[in-house]
């Protein structure tokens, strides 16, 4: 999360993709959930105090249940993603994905092979 932000406060113009290869329990994943955590409880903090006094209360917790929707919508997609989700994901053109569709392909014909 921090390598974008440096990337843009640096004054990168042009899309930025940072990739985050994790093991499972592994010390990374934890840091990314500390991370993660961090930036939640200040969306919730900041969205909903708003800090103006301008919103009424009833506002404020609308805006807290949406967030907290939201979050609970987030956790359903920590699943694993497969071969061809991470393709899409990392490929910058429908050309690339499908180069990377046909590596993948090739990567596990050559893999049977020698099994």
């Amino acid at each position: 999360m921090q390598a974008q932000d440096r990337a843009h406060r640096i004054g990168q113009s042009r899309e930025v993709r940072v990739l985050r290869l994790l093991t499972v329990n592994s010390i990374e994943e934890k840091i990314l959930a500390a991370a993660r955590y961090k930036l939640n409880v200040d969306e919730k903090v900041i969205q909903a105090g708003k800090f103006d006094q301008r919103s009424t209360g009833a506002e404020r917790r609308q805006m807290l249940e949406q967030i907290i929707r939201a979050q609970s919508e987030d956790d359903d997609e920590d699943e694993v993603p497969d071969d061809e989700t991470i393709n899409q994901m990392i490929a910058r053109s429908e050309e690339e994905f499908d180069l990377f569709q046909v590596h993948c392909l090739l990567f596990f014909v050559n893999l049977s092979l020698t099994c």
